[in-house]
């Protein structure tokens, strides 16, 4: 078994750390992933390709007869951040900001504007 995903992503490091009676093959990331994910496919260099749901879902929009295997074998977390030397007040009103995004539906708008599939905003 090969399992194809993109060098240094989450899904590599989580593939690499967990997986271990199959080759990982890696490839760089680029602006044509979705098309690059699926000629590994279609080569046969890999029978699986590991990614996030950007990569996964367009993937299969490229290979006739690729489909998602449904549930994840990994999260990623966003997270925002302040620079280094910002004082701490400024980090309740930014966490306000984030959680009424997340509430309001502001950040799932966003996500389905994208036309992103896969992701789950987490509101609570």
């Amino acid at each position: 078994m090969r399992i194809g995903t993109i060098r240094g992503a989450p899904s590599d490091r989580v593939l690499t750390r967990e997986i271990k009676a199959a080759e990982i093959v890696h490839i760089p990331l680029s602006p044509t992933i979705a098309v690059d994910a699926a000629d590994l496919l279609r080569s046969g260099k890999t029978n699986v390709f590991g990614a996030d749901s950007g990569i996964g879902y367009p993937a299969p929009e490229v290979l006739t007869g690729a489909r998602i295997v449904p549930g994840a074998f990994g999260t990623v977390l966003v997270a925002a951040a302040l620079p280094k030397g910002r004082s701490p007040a400024a980090q309740a009103p930014l966490a306000t900001l984030v959680d009424d995004a997340k509430q309001t539906g502001v950040v799932q708008k966003a996500t389905d504007a994208k036309g992103l599939k896969g992701v789950n905003v987490v509101t609570k």
